[in-house]
């Protein structure tokens, strides 16, 4: 058996009880952002402690920005993405939000950069292509719609449309592999593999109910996690076009129901974290062999979101009760 992964608490932090549904560091993992059921963004700068022999240091998050994403009514806010850094304007959060807003902020000054509104639908999600030259956005009426980002303008709708298939209900979760292909998934049971310079689907993958921001791809894989019964955590190759592993996810007798899935960053995706609510509330696993390397037990509400860092051994956790944990994470035995 493989010898479990230490991970160690290392900091939380509760500024509010709302039920935190994204939460991302930027790309130097030195801001953490937040969305929240309350409508708000908080960005905190953020003092990390790497030792974890150390005592847990509530105040090592300073709150930098909080911003009011309200357009017209405060609803929840569904997903946020750090845009990847080009040119002179850096530091940009796009924000997708149930009351049908996706909008722009620049996390230096908390100024709002653009607005883009629909009220009669909801955004759910959201992400940025690799270079940040486009974003998707993934809507309750069952389109990806893509962005230029230099724009804002529509580029692109994926739907389904007379003869070409397509989703049949709210979209939940969205990722770019590349500049042209991106990924879709949500309530209807299916993940979809689009490319931009086709109108129809090219690939499609059938048994992952989504109901959260739970799916991550790397390389030839795609990794899903729902609240099913059994087998929640679900492993797909992109070329072979099938399901090639799943895993139960259970404690006690209890499975998890799962709501947030990610590959770690920096060291080649080597972990993947799930987390959602259980008798455990968070897996981590051999993204490889699909090993349990360790769990979270000392966390009673549900996890809704997940983040690693980009540059460091550590991941961001939002919760039901709007707490944020850090986690970091070490070599060798041990247990949390």
């Amino acid at each position: 058996m493989e010898p479990s992964r230490q991970v160690d608490l290392v900091h939380t932090y509760k500024e509010t009880d709302s039920s935190i549904y994204s939460i991302r560091w930027n790309f130097d993992d030195l801001l953490l952002a937040t969305a929240s059921v309350n409508g708000y963004v908080s960005i905190y700068e953020t003092f990390s402690n790497q030792n974890p022999t150390q005592n847990i240091n509530q105040n090592s998050y300073q709150l930098k920005q909080s911003l009011d994403c309200k357009v017209k009514q405060r609803l929840p806010l569904c997903n946020i993405r750090w845009r990847p850094e080009k040119g002179l304007n850096k530091g940009i959060l796009m924000v997708a939000s149930s009351e049908g807003a996706v909008l722009h902020w620049q996390a230096s000054t908390g100024r709002l950069l653009n607005t883009i509104f629909f009220p009669e639908n909801q955004a759910l999600c959201c992400d940025y292509s690799p270079d940040g030259e486009n974003f998707a956005i993934g809507w309750k009426d069952m389109a990806v719609k893509i962005y230029d980002d230099n724009t804002k303008q529509l580029v692109k709708e994926l739907r389904r449309s007379g003869e070409n298939s397509g989703h049949g209900n709210r979209i939940l979760s969205v990722k770019w592999q590349s500049s042209n292909i991106v990924f879709s998934a949500g309530w209807d049971n299916n993940v979809y593999m689009w490319d931009l310079r086709s109108r129809a689907p090219v690939k499609f993958f059938q048994g992952a109910f989504l109901t959260g921001d739970a799916m991550d791809v790397f390389e030839d894989t795609i990794a899903t996690v729902d609240c099913s019964l059994s087998d929640q955590l679900k492993i797909w190759s992109v070329s072979q076009g099938r399901l090639i592993h799943s895993v139960l996810l259970e404690q006690g007798g209890r499975p998890l129901k799962g709501y947030t899935l990610q590959f770690s960053k920096n060291n080649d995706a080597a972990m993947i974290f799930v987390g959602g609510s259980g008798n455990l509330q968070g897996y981590f696993l051999n993204s490889r062999l699909y090993t349990i390397l360790n769990t979270i037990s000392q966390i009673q509400a549900p996890i809704y979101t997940c983040d690693f860092g980009n540059q460091s051994s550590k991941i961001a956790l939002g919760t039901g009760d709007g707490t944020i944990y850090e986690f970091h994470i070490g070599g060798g035995f041990g247990s949390i």
